[in-house]
Parts: C-alpha cells; structure tokens; sequence
C-alpha cells in the first residue's frame, strides 16, 4: 500500500474522509455530495423519521395520498418518477394524485402502494439493526 500525504496510508486515508448514509449507513464515496447511498436513492428508501412525523401520521391514517405524497416527497428530496418506482403507480397517477385531481380509491393499488412502503419500512428497521450491531 503507497504512502499519501502526511504518511497516511491509502486505507486511513479513504476511511477518515468517508461519511455514512443516512438511510442504511453504508460508507459514502468522499466525492459524493449526497446523504444517501446510490442503493437508497434508487432503491426510495424512505428514512424512520419520516414515517414519524405527525403530519405524515395524519396523512396515513385519513389514507388520503396525495398529501402523504407531497410530503414523502418533500421529506425524502424525491421526485415523482422516484417515487413511482417506489409505489409502482405512473409518474402521472403520481401528480394527479397530488393534485386531487385523482385518487386511489381501488383496493388492489392501495394494498400494493402499502405493500412496497412496507418493505421500505422493513430496509428501515434492517438498517437500524445493522447500525447498533456495528456499535454494540
């Protein structure tokens, strides 16, 4: 392994400048300016924070989407076509839902829009554990 600057190693080097991703904790690239890892980015890995937040809350028990979301969105910094890889509705449907201009109304999509955030709450609580595994 060559010497860099100041006699750190290449190792040291790469893993002193590294921050974690927010969502799963994975290291980041140091030339990267996002919080998120590439993989929860694609992946719409929707932070445990959010789901918390009250308005959030509100907007899943009236079952009313389009706020829920606008606010997933605004939380998350994603767009609608990222959102509709998540959900696996249109980006269209997406904006006609926010607009109320359209709404989910058959139980099929409804279970299926649950089904995926389910399993975005799933990568949520197997990042939380692979996190106080590494610091316990």
């Amino acid at each position: 392994m060559t010497n860099l600057v100041n006699g750190a190693t290449a190792a040291t080097a790469d893993t002193t400048r590294r921050s974690a991703c927010s969502g799963c904790g994975a290291y980041l690239s140091r030339y990267s300016d996002d919080t998120r890892c590439s993989v929860c980015i694609r992946s719409g890995f929707i932070p445990g924070a959010v789901w918390a937040d009250p308005e959030v809350a509100a907007a899943v028990a009236q079952w009313n989407f389009g706020v829920l979301f606008r606010l997933l969105r605004s939380a998350t910094g994603m767009s609608q076509n990222d959102l509709s890889a998540l959900t696996g509705l249109s980006q269209g449907a997406i904006s006609q839902i926010e607009a109320g201009t359209r709404r989910l109304c058959h139980i099929d999509r409804i279970q299926a829009v649950i089904e995926r955030f389910q399993r975005c709450l799933s990568r949520v609580r197997t990042a939380l554990v692979m996190t106080l595994m590494r610091l316990g």
